[in-house]
């Protein structure tokens, strides 16, 4: 309290002394109860509207926040983006953090890496049913299940192969992600790359230079297999 209104105070015999003296000039009854009860009972209901008043704004406050408990987030997408080895991605969105998101197969963990704001990748490494769980402060989740069907762990295989004019004719095969054919060598006993003579992913052919020594010839898919073949010369 300021100086000022400390000296604009009157003490409660002075003004118990005015109220007196207003009641005689009124002619009017005095008054019973002592001053110093007055101004007690003024400062109860005070400190009581005080507490009313917090009551409400708190239930207020409570309104607003128990929509928040019930809140679930939402999977915007989820999507593969490689047909060979799928890797999916996830957006989310929600109005509160989000606490977890995890991906399983079988019970099997698969990985999930967090790309950007909310944002997911999801590598899985077996087929079967994901199920993709994110999960927010408030312990509400939301869950996605999604069949995982390709996934590409073999390497490319020969079909056919044959020696015709100083050449070696291997026609290739991969089902599923494709024989990578800009990607095809081969090593020398030397240690040298050796380079195709020629490729035709039409054909699924690849042709090598009959050499004059053993070489091992590297053939890898687009999902990242590789068939390894040992040419021997005699």
């Amino acid at each position: 309290m300021a100086q000022s209104d400390k000296k604009n105070l009157l003490n409660q015999e002075l003004a118990g002394q005015m109220l007196s003296n207003i009641f005689d000039i009124c002619e009017v009854e005095p008054n019973t109860v002592p001053l110093e009860e007055l101004e007690s009972y003024s400062n109860y209901r005070k400190d009581k509207f005080a507490v009313r008043k917090f009551l409400v704004v708190l239930i207020m406050i409570l309104f607003l926040i128990i929509p928040l408990l019930f809140m679930s987030p939402t999977i915007m997408a989820l999507k593969q983006v490689d047909r060979a080895n799928p890797s999916y991605v996830m957006s989310v969105e929600s109005m509160l953090p989000v606490t977890s998101v995890s991906a399983s197969i079988d019970g099997e963990k698969v990985p999930v890496y967090e790309t950007g704001q909310r944002e997911y990748s999801i590598e899985p490494s077996k087929v079967g049913e994901m199920l993709v769980t994110v999960k927010c402060i408030n312990n509400q989740y939301v869950q996605k299940k999604i069949k995982v069907t390709n996934i590409d762990k073999t390497a490319p295989t020969v079909r056919s192969n044959r020696n015709a004019d100083g050449k070696i004719y291997i026609y290739l095969e991969d089902d599923i992600s494709g024989v990578d054919y800009s990607k095809i060598y081969a090593k020398d006993d030397s240690g040298s790359t050796v380079l195709p003579y020629s490729v035709s992913d039409e054909s699924g052919l690849v042709v090598f230079k009959y050499p004059s020594s053993s070489i091992n010839i590297f053939v890898p898919d687009k999902a990242g297999n590789t068939l390894q073949l040992l040419l021997s010369v005699s």
